[in-house]
Formats: structure tokens, C-alpha cells, sequence
């Protein structure tokens, strides 16, 4: 062969019909290109003739290493007469993908050369949507691994091996030229992989999770099939869910731990209204017992005076009055403590009154609205009903009920101070979506942020001579416990008081 300088024009091989994409290098025994043809400097280029006397390795990509190596694999067998393999080659600046196929001859190699870079080669398109496919995988943070129909491993992604952390039986790390070609099935050593070994070795497997090395690995196998082929292996995958796995123990560990915390703090509302409950009853019951019992002492002593028969007029007039007075003050605080009983009872509603039924929620707090007329009447308080929205919900009326009773006393109460007209509006309306919402608003003195934060407390009012405290607590109780919603209240002093009372329409059943 003459040096490629000593030329001025690069030897071309015998004139042929050119084939779009398709080049002919003829090669020497030792693989150093001798001649090429048209087709080939097309897809070279101005810059073809620099591949004359330069051996055909030479031109390959050093990116392309998968080629490069399979290249020389099939070059080492000494009775390789045909090579057929798709590589980048390096043709001046550009990079083009080939398919390359050398055929041995009497004097060297003939080697065609197919650009698959050209424009609407379907053999191009088809390499590039596999190179995507594959680093796609290759990047993927889900292990994937593809065994033929054998159980041998064919293909896996960096994530596979790097979960899988295969080992031998000395406990010694396995490189991947260990592990590609080999029965998966048979590397699976250890009890942490036994689901995954029973589930390829067709044992039924426990579970589709496994913990190997200190992590959660979810697995699942899905067969391949071809168009021509039945079955042609089985598509492996590994996702890592330790940390899913720690979340779920973390929220079972909160649920456990708010339920705990639930259970403490209704134990310590009971214990806080049960000692409210004796405070509260306690009181007036100590008052009616003194009043009952100085009243008894007047009476013995107006029965002694009759007796010894020195009673005057005035001395019987003196024991009636303090007698009577004492009746009066029994009797006043033995109702009161009548009132906080009942106040108490409305707190846990009877099984009776647990019924729930389909009905007009607007017209129906109308009608509670309207019933309450005689808390308002001989004032000059006015209050009003707005229905924004009548949907039928499924509701416990005797709940409900209570809940717009204790809403409209409330603000009746509370709101207005003696002589100061005020305005009450009780309004029912539908929001995000199945939510009903009922509210009620006043105009009166509102409160301060101190109280806003108390008034759900039992026993806490600022008109003791008025309620018992328990409004409020009940209506919070009904709300969140038997309605499964939620109640919030916003005020600032002379801003009036807006209570807001949200629920679902459809609540589950209890």
C-alpha cells in the first residue's frame, strides 16, 4: 500500500451505482483501510481520504466504548469471517452512528458501512429510541433487570445491582461480569432475598417487600412475551421504599401517640368538668342547705314560743319573715343548681335523641330561628334568619337544634348590655361542595382575646347570674363529636361576635 501523502487523489474502489447511507472499505489483513468508494465519501466527507492507510479501529469513537469492545471481541476469534456490529465512527469533527459489516476476502477485508445518522433512516430512528429507552432505565432510581426465558440475566440498570448488593456465600461482593449472564435465582443468597429467590424459583411468595441490607425493597416480575415468542423472559423491578417505611412507622407512631394524647386530654376535660360540676352545683346546693336549715331554726323556735304559750304578734311576724326569706333563697339556688343539672345532661344527648334524618337544612334552622321569638320579645334586640343556600342533608335534628338554641341565647346574653339594642343574624349556607356552614353573627360588644380563648371551657361565662357556662362547651361537643365538624369563633371588642359552625352533609355513620 502507497502512503496516503504520496497521493494526490485517494484511490477509489471499481465505480458502482451509489446507495444512499451506504459506504465499502476494502481493508488489508491487518485492518488498515486501502481504498474506499463514493458511497463512503459521502458520508465521510471532504475529509475522507484521511482514513487511507489508517488502521479501521482507529476511526472508532473512543466515546463508544460498548462498540470498541465488542468490536475487539469478535476480532480476537481467529475463525471470524463475518462481523456485524453497530459503532460510532470518528470521521474528522463528526460523530456518525454505523452499522458496520466486514466480510473476510482472499486479500484482506471488505467492510460496508451504513450510516444510520441520515435523515428518515428507520434503522437510525429505531437505534436512537433504543438508546433513549436505555438511558432512561440507565438513569432510573427503580432497579430494573430483564432475565430470559432461562432465568439468566440479560440486561439491569446500575439501580438493580446497586439494590441488590449481590454476594457470594463468603459474604464478598459480586462484580457485574459475575453477575450478567449467570441464573439470577442462584446469587439470590441469604434469607433476606428468599421472597424474591421463592418468587423466581415459582414458590409461592410471602408478601411482594423484602428487607436486605438495612433497606425496604418493594419487588414485583412481570413475563415478557414477543409477538413470535410466547414467553421470552421476565421484567424485574426494585423500588427502594425504606423511607415510605419509615413514614408509615412515623404515622402510626403520631396516630398512636394523638390518640394517647385524645384519650389524656378528654380524662382530663372529664376530670376539669367533673370538678367544675361540684364547684358549680356544689355552691348554690351550700346555699340552699343554710337557707333551708335557718329557715327550720326560725320555724322551731316560732313552734317553742307557741308551746310555752309566750308567742306575741310581733315575735310569730319576725319568724315568718326570716323563715320565708330563707325559703326563698333555698329555693333559688336549688333551681339554679336544677339548671346546671340539666345543662350538664344536654352535653351527652340521649340514645333517643341520636336520629338522624334527611331534611331542608335552611328551612329547618328557620324554624328553630323562629321558636326562640320569646327570647327576644320585651327587647329591643332583633333577630333574623338568612338562607344562602337549602340543601338537603342528612343531620340529627335534636343536635341541631340545640346548637342555633345555644347560638342565639348566647349572643342574646352576652352581646347586648341592658338598654342597648342589638342585631342577631343566623344565616345556612353550602360551601366546598358537601360542607354545610351555619353561622351567627351579633353586632353587640364582642370580646377580648383572652375570652375568645376560653369560651369553649365548661363553666366559664362572663354573666354568671345569667348561664351556667356550658353553652358554648356544648354546642363544641355536638359540633366536632356527634356532627364531625368544626367551629370557629372570631371577636374584638365593639366588633361584635361572628360564630362559624361547618359540617358534611353526608357525615358517616357513627
Amino acid at each position: 500500500m502507497t502512503p496516503p501523502d504520496t497521493h494526490s487523489r485517494a484511490p477509489r474502489a471499481p465505480s458502482a451505482p451509489v446507495v444512499p447511507h451506504l459506504g465499502r472499505l476494502e481493508l488489508d489483513p491487518r485492518l488498515v483501510v486501502r481504498s474506499f468508494d463514493a458511497g463512503f465519501a459521502a458520508i465521510a466527507g471532504e475529509r475522507a481520504d484521511e482514513v487511507l492507510g489508517r488502521p479501521l479501529d482507529a476511526l472508532f469513537s473512543v466515546r463508544d466504548r460498548r462498540g470498541i469492545l465488542r468490536f475487539d471481541e469478535l476480532v480476537s476469534h481467529s475463525n471470524a469471517d463475518h462481523i456485524d456490529l453497530d459503532i460510532h465512527l470518528r470521521l474528522g469533527a463528526r460523530e456518525v452512528l454505523t452499522r458496520l459489516l466486514l466480510t473476510r476476502t482472499d486479500v484482506g477485508w471488505l467492510a460496508f458501512v451504513e450510516d444510520l445518522g441520515g435523515a428518515g433512516n428507520l434503522v437510525c430512528e429505531l437505534a436512537q429510541s433504543r438508546e433513549l429507552w436505555r438511558e432512561v432505565v440507565h438513569q432510573s432510581a427503580e432497579g430494573v433487570g430483564v432475565l430470559g426465558s432461562d432465568g439468566k440475566l440479560l440486561e439491569y440498570n446500575p439501580a438493580f445491582f446497586r439494590l441488590l448488593d449481590l454476594r457470594s456465600t463468603r459474604n464478598i461482593p459480586l462484580s457485574e461480569e459475575a453477575v450478567r449472564g449467570a441464573a439470577l435465582v442462584d446469587l439470590l443468597q441469604g434469607d433476606s432475598l428468599a421472597p424474591l429467590r421463592d418468587l423466581l424459583a415459582g414458590r409461592a411468595a410471602l408478601g411482594r417487600e423484602l428487607q436486605h441490607r438495612g433497606r425496604w425493597l418493594e419487588f414485583a416480575a412481570r413475563p415478557l412475551a414477543l409477538p413470535r415468542q410466547r414467553f421470552a423472559g421476565v421484567w424485574l423491578t426494585l423500588r427502594d421504599v425504606t423511607e415510605r417505611r419509615r413514614a408509615e412507622r412515623l404515622r402510626t407512631a403520631l396516630d398512636a401517640a394523638r390518640e394517647e394524647l385524645l384519650r389524656k386530654e378528654k380524662r382530663a376535660a372529664l376530670g376539669g368538668l367533673v370538678d367544675g360540676i361540684a364547684h358549680e352545683i356544689g355552691n348554690p346546693l351550700g346555699v340552699a342547705v343554710t337557707a333551708a336549715s335557718l329557715a327550720q331554726d326560725q320555724l322551731h323556735e316560732l313552734r317553742a314560743s307557741f308551746e310555752a304559750g309566750i308567742l306575741r304578734q310581733r315575735d310569730m311576724r319576725h319568724h315568718l319573715q326570716q323563715a320565708l326569706a330563707a325559703a326563698d333563697m333555698a329555693l333559688a339556688n336549688l333551681r339554679r343548681a336544677a339548671a346546671l343539672v340539666a345543662g350538664v345532661k344536654q352535653i351527652a344527648l340521649d340514645s333517643s335523641e341520636k336520629v338522624r334524618e334527611d331534611m331542608s337544612i335552611g328551612t329547618y334552622v328557620s324554624t328553630v330561628v323562629a321558636s326562640l321569638s320569646s327570647l327576644s320579645s320585651g327587647t329591643p334586640h332583633r333577630v333574623g334568619v338568612d338562607v344562602r343556600a337549602d340543601p338537603i342533608v342528612s343531620v340529627f335534628p335534636a343536635a341541631l337544634a340545640q346548637i342555633v338554641t345555644n347560638l342565639v341565647h348566647n349572643a342574646l346574653t352576652h352581646a347586648f348590655p341592658a338598654g342597648r339594642p342589638g342585631r342577631v343574624v343566623v344565616w345556612v349556607d353550602q360551601v366546598a361542595g358537601e360542607l354545610v356552614e351555619i353561622g351567627c353573627r351579633d353586632d353587640g360588644v364582642g370580646m377580648t382575646s383572652a375570652t375568645l380563648l376560653r369560651i369553649y371551657e365548661p363553666f366559664f361565662t362572663t354573666a354568671r347570674d345569667q348561664g351556667s357556662g356550658l353553652g358554648l362547651y356544648i354546642v363544641h361537643n355536638l359540633v366536632t363529636d356527634l356532627l364531625r365538624g368544626t367551629i370557629v369563633a372570631r371577636a374584638a371588642p365593639e366588633r361584635g361576635t361572628t360564630v362559624v359552625v361547618r359540617f358534611p352533609a353526608r357525615p358517616g355513620d357513627l
